[in-house]
């Protein structure tokens, strides 16, 4: 087993032992959602529509007047072209995903609206497919990056929210190296 998945495991059983807590159990800390992403970040590329999901859990308690969550997810940024790479006729296609652990810390503007800010580390795998006149060839690489990101929530109901987030998630691929910007829209639910 690699040491990142040990490390994940391990998280997710450190969450479970704190919802076993029954002050905990009895609040319904737990939620899950889904979103889709508007991706860009490497020049020349265009952009990509991606998705994810996630799981999370709130924390007790307040942290300079901001509600604390932790949050793990999967996302998939799609595929990004680049065409007619410097006029040589090559295409080039960037695709990845991640794996994400993030702190999240939630400040309510009213009761139902609030603002947020995420920080974490991804566990990013990009991969590089260069082709052109019958031939074709790939590089792929990974590793953990940070993670930003700043967004507002909507709680439609006591159980559903709506959200809107700005992130950003480093990531290198060969040389190419930035960032990945994505535009985030999504959905949570709270169980």
């Amino acid at each position: 087993m690699s040491y990142r998945l040990t490390c994940y495991l391990i998280g997710i059983m450190a969450l479970g032992l704190l919802a076993s807590t029954p002050v905990l159990a009895a609040q319904s800390p737990w939620y899950g959602g889904a979103n889709v992403s508007f991706n860009s970040g490497f020049s020349g590329f265009g952009g990509s529509t991606g998705f994810d999901v996630y799981g999370g859990y709130l924390l007790p308690g307040h942290v300079w007047r901001f509600k604390p969550a932790v949050e793990v997810g999967y996302d998939h940024y799609g595929s990004m072209t680049e065409t007619d790479l410097g006029g040589t006729g090559f295409t080039g296609v960037l695709s990845g995903h991640d794996i994400a652990a993030s702190a999240i810390f939630t400040y309510a503007i009213m009761p139902r609206l609030g603002a947020y800010l995420r920080a974490g580390l991804a566990d990013v795998s990009l991969t590089y497919t260069l082709s052109g006149y019958g031939s074709s060839a790939s590089a792929s690489a990974s590793g953990i990056n940070f993670l930003f990101g700043i967004g507002v929530n909507y709680r439609i109901t006591p159980q559903i929210g709506v959200h809107a987030e700005y992130r950003n998630t480093g990531a290198s691929l060969s040389g190419l190296s930035g960032a990945m910007n994505s535009f985030v829209l999504g959905a949570t639910y709270r169980f």
